[in-house]
């Protein structure tokens, strides 16, 4: 990571201002608390294939805003769990921010990638000024609760149906009475099918 000047000139400002104001909540936010995040933050370069944040940095301390480039999330060998980009005009990570943790997934960038970096102190402070950055937040925490909640229904659902196949005996998952054939139906012959059905039921599937 190469840390860049924390001070904007400005007219660099004016138009990192310009910048913000396509993304939300950035977009709902006024002139001046804009103002205020860009002068509070600095900003982070990162070479192709660098990592960017990772379990072992230990609890997060400042919200990056990816300016331009891409960067990829995975969580190594973790069961079903698919890597995942995040784009130009994101916000990352916002759960772990908010919870004062470490990040669970290893970010790298994927090419060069310039990154807005907002301490945790100011995206507070921001959240307690702006109702838009403050509701941002929140629906970002939301989504990432159903999220995991998701994830563990399907864990427990995946770790019961192991434990009722592997240790339960074949009678107990029987579930209705056992259905035999009368020796009448035993004794019929069948019959041959119509060609023109058969194929009529072969051309609809």
């Amino acid at each position: 990571m190469t840390l860049m000047s924390s001070m904007p000139s400005p007219n660099l400002l004016a138009n990192m201002q310009g910048e913000l104001a396509r993304w939300p909540p950035f977009a709902q936010m006024d002139a001046a608390l804009l103002e205020r995040c860009l002068r509070a933050a600095s900003q982070a370069y990162f070479a192709p294939g660098e990592t960017v944040l990772s379990p072992k940095d230990g609890p997060v301390k400042v919200l990056h805003l990816v300016r331009s480039g891409r960067i990829r999330g995975s969580r190594g060998d973790t069961e079903g769990s698919a890597p995942f980009q995040i784009e130009a005009g994101e916000l990352f990570p916002v759960g772990a921010l908010m919870a004062g943790r470490a990040v669970t997934a290893t970010y790298k960038a994927e090419e060069d990638t310039f990154c807005l970096l907002l301490p945790q102190a100011e995206v507070l402070e921001l959240a307690a000024q702006s109702v838009a950055f403050a509701d941002f937040l929140n629906a970002r925490m939301q989504h990432l609760l159903e999220l995991s909640r998701s994830a563990w229904r399907a864990e427990q659902a995946v770790q019961a149906w192991n434990e009722q196949s592997i240790e339960s005996p074949l009678s107990s998952l029987i579930s209705g009475a056992p259905v035999a054939a009368s020796s009448t139906l035993a004794a019929m012959k069948p019959q041959p099918v119509q060609s023109g059905l058969c194929c009529a039921f072969t051309s609809g599937e």
